[in-house]
């Protein structure tokens, strides 16, 4: 049996944050109360299209965690393995908000695993009040003019509404 060392309690949460959205904010509240320090990884994928560019993206969720003292929000250009273990962090966050994340996760976590024995993923339900908010859904909305405050937080709902 593999050991984890909890005594560097350093957890990543990587995703594209664009925009970030309740659902993101609940998962990163609650676990910067399990670990010492969680670095926030904004992940930039270039077969992906954002609608806010990878600065907007850092300052975006960086309004959303300025009250939490233990984050760090780095920018995440290569394999999460090799960030992982650049920033000597052992756990990664991933959040499940029904059983379709839940396959690909899993998929994620095993070659991950492959790719890094000092690696642990830790799966994470969204709380049932956030389990169906997605970033892709929160853009098609705002692009249908519908009211997306119920989705993404106060601090960023001006600065997303502005960007349609």
């Amino acid at each position: 049996m593999r050991h984890v060392d909890f005594n560097n309690r350093i957890a990543i949460y990587a995703g594209s944050f664009d925009p970030p959205t309740y659902g993101h904010l609940n998962i990163i509240k609650r676990i910067s109360q399990l670990f010492d320090k969680i670095i926030i990884a904004v992940a930039t994928n270039k077969k992906k299209k954002y609608l806010f560019n990878i600065k907007e993206r850092l300052n975006l969720i960086h309004l959303c965690c300025l009250q939490l003292t233990n984050i760090e929000i780095h920018v995440c250009d290569k394999a999460l393995v090799d960030f992982a273990l650049n920033k000597k962090a052992k756990i990664l966050i991933r959040s499940l908000r029904n059983i379709s994340d839940f396959t690909y996760e899993l998929q994620m976590a095993t070659i991950n695993k492959k790719l890094s024995q000092q690696l642990e993923t830790f799966f994470l339900a969204s709380d049932t009040d956030c389990s169906y908010i997605s970033s892709s859904m929160v853009k098609e909305l705002l692009f249908l003019d519908q009211d997306i405050s119920k989705f993404i937080p106060n601090e960023i709902l001006d600065i997303v509404i502005n960007k349609k």
